[in-house]
């Protein structure tokens, strides 16, 4: 990526859209690196006195807790800078090299969205979720795909937890409580906490996993809380005895704590959909023209054309080029081309601060979102040290160990739903397609007049009859959530002045191509001149023979052999002298030798 410094407007230094998430990073890991320290010097008092396994283990959670606090500042740290290099955001196709012809199937599409003057949107089929959200339709596709996995992910969270509930809270004992535990632990893992953070935690990755929900799970769900306990305390003598396990109330805690993450972000999702575009779509104009002259000249001019709709003085993206081709003296031909001007931020509020981001309705939730994974690593600070605690003075671990990773996987999921869409920006630019189509003969143009002039010029010309011209332009909004990924198109505008504009402009050079060839520089003014002169001594007559040598009159046969040897005879001869002394040349009027002074005969 190559970035470029110029004397341009500074319309396209877009401001970071990370500032506030930045913030509750910040925020996370500091909480991680009190802790962390905190922990460490507690190990440090214990070592004091000897080297056993809990000291042991309580310095591997202090490194976790200082490394987990620098990973956080770290990422925080990385998106201090937000720079938009040459060529971004990408173009809606691949972009054709200056001077060539070229197409492919995404500029090809572009092209098919100025015809049908329409935005296309994915058929959401049978999905349910766009009863309750009918708008969710005309969102971008990140913000579909993103609403997908939130409602899988808080059904399946709902389930397990009303699940839960029943089998820990209603139908339990002591018995069968640390069985359901282990069996909703790993449930839990295996199909709802697992996909959703698979993969690097602190990788700048956007994407979100879906709970595995399907119909057998919500029955599995079902049938264990109300028949598990039962079940289990039938065969509970036959079951070996498992260790006391404090983990059912950290694993709601965890599932709970999920689920709000899952909640606000649909709550912000639902803000950030917008309503559906409304206005029209794109301006055509359809112009007739006659003109003799070489199609070429039209690409010309409508590259010159295009040119002076830049932004910013930034070349139009090119989507598509078909030069026309005039082969034979008859045939067919088409020039076809496709260009979107620099897309230019469009007025979107980007909060300076935390306030200023809360009084915006499309930031709220985002940031409530946003300081729900700090409040959880902050929890998670306090559940390590008292993890600490336990291993150095002895206490139950299961709780600990169980909330701080169950919470830490929650914290987690909430980063990654809202690091998406913390960095959306909306663009708007003009798309112009230009079609021209028509047939061709070639024919030939003599220039003078037949019957008085004697020198005249001839040019061979094309000849185009009522060749169809057509315009497209709209202005399109296009969205996207990273700063080198691909842009979407959200609504599209007609714009009918330049369409207008741009076809009556191109049919007016059209039909004013000159047809004859006349000059321009002073040079050919002057020879101009000469040959009007020289046609007029060619035109004939007295006056025309008298003005010219007898020799040349006679060969152009303006005079008679008699009367130029006649004329010849009595016109002085031009021939110059010889001095007799030097031999120097000298003029018919010299009466002395220029070089050596003798006289002249």
């Amino acid at each position: 990526m190559s970035y470029e410094f110029s004397d341009r407007s500074q319309a396209l230094n877009l401001p970071n859209p990370y500032r506030i998430e930045n913030l509750f990073l910040y925020l996370a890991a500091a909480a991680l690196l009190v802790a962390g320290l905190v922990v460490l010097f507690q190990v440090r008092g214990h070592l004091q006195a000897g080297i056993d396994a809990r000291g042991a283990s309580a310095l591997v959670l202090a490194v976790l807790l200082l490394s987990g606090g620098i990973a956080w500042m770290w990422r925080a740290f990385s998106q201090l800078n937000y720079f938009v290099g040459r060529g971004l955001p990408r173009g809606l196709a691949p972009e054709i090299p200056e001077g060539q012809d070229g197409s492919s199937k995404a500029g090809q599409e572009v092209r098919e969205l100025l015809r049908n003057g329409a935005v296309f949107f994915e058929d959401p089929g049978s999905n349910p979720l766009y009863r309750f959200m009918p708008n969710l339709i005309f969102a971008p596709y990140a913000v579909r795909a993103a609403a997908h996995r939130l409602a899988q992910n808080g059904v399946a969270l709902a389930a397990y937890i009303v699940s839960m509930a029943l089998a820990l809270l209603v139908f339990s004992n002591a018995l069968t409580a640390s069985w359901l535990g282990l069996f909703y632990l790993v449930l839990g893992y295996l199909v709802i906490f697992q996909p959703m953070i698979r993969g690097n935690l602190t990788a700048q990755s956007n994407t979100v996993q879906n709970a595995k929900l399907s119909i057998g799970l919500l029955v599995l769900l079902v049938v264990v809380a109300v028949i598990g306990p039962v079940l289990l305390a039938l065969f509970s003598a036959q079951l070996p005895a498992l260790p006391e396990l404090q983990i059912n109330s950290a694993l709601f805690f965890s599932a709970i704590a999920a689920f709000v993450a899952t909640a606000l972000g649909l709550a912000t999702l639902k803000e950030q959909m917008g309503p559906p575009p409304q206005s029209v779509g794109s301006a055509q104009k359809t112009e007739v023209c006659t003109m003799n002259s070489h199609p070429a000249k039209l690409m010309e001019q409508v590259d010159r054309m295009l040119m002076e709709r830049w932004k910013e003085a930034i070349p139009n993206r090119r989507y598509l080029r078909q030069s026309p081709e005039v082969k034979g003296r008859q045939g067919q031909f088409r020039l076809e081309l496709v260009e979107e001007t620099q897309p230019m931020p469009r007025e979107r509020a980007t909060p300076a601060n935390l306030s200023h981001a809360l009084a915006l309705p499309q930031f709220r939730w985002l940031v409530l979102l946003s300081a729900w994974f700090a409040l959880l690593m902050v929890i998670v600070a306090v559940g390590a040290y008292g993890l600490a605690h336990a291993l150095l003075q002895g206490g139950d671990l299961s709780f600990w160990i169980m909330l701080t990773l169950g919470l830490s996987v929650a914290a987690v999921y909430a980063l990654r739903s809202a690091h998406a869409l913390w960095g959306r920006y909306d663009f708007r630019s003009t798309v112009i397609w230009v079609d021209i189509q028509g047939s061709y003969e070639s024919a030939r143009m003599e220039m003078g007049n037949v019957l008085a002039d004697r020198l005249k010029t001839e040019k061979d010309v094309i000849n185009i009859e009522a060749m169809t011209l057509r315009v497209w332009a709209s202005e399109i909004d296009t969205v996207l959530f990273e700063r080198t990924g691909p842009r979407q198109v959200l609504a599209m505008r007609g714009l009918p002045d330049v369409a207008q504009g741009m076809a009556a402009e191109l049919r007016g050079f059209g039909q004013e191509r000159p047809t004859l060839i006349a000059p321009q520089s002073s040079l050919d003014a002057e020879r101009a001149a000469h040959i009007g002169k020289f046609n007029q001594l060619l035109g004939g007559g007295a006056g025309s023979a008298a003005a010219l040598p007898a020799a040349t009159a006679q060969a152009l046969g303006l005079m008679p052999a008699s009367q130029a040897d006649e004329s010849a005879s009595t016109t002085p001869s031009l021939k110059g002298r010889f001095c007799s002394q030097c031999g120097a040349q000298t003029a018919l009027e010299d009466r002395f030798c220029g070089s050596c002074g003798n006289a002249l005969a």
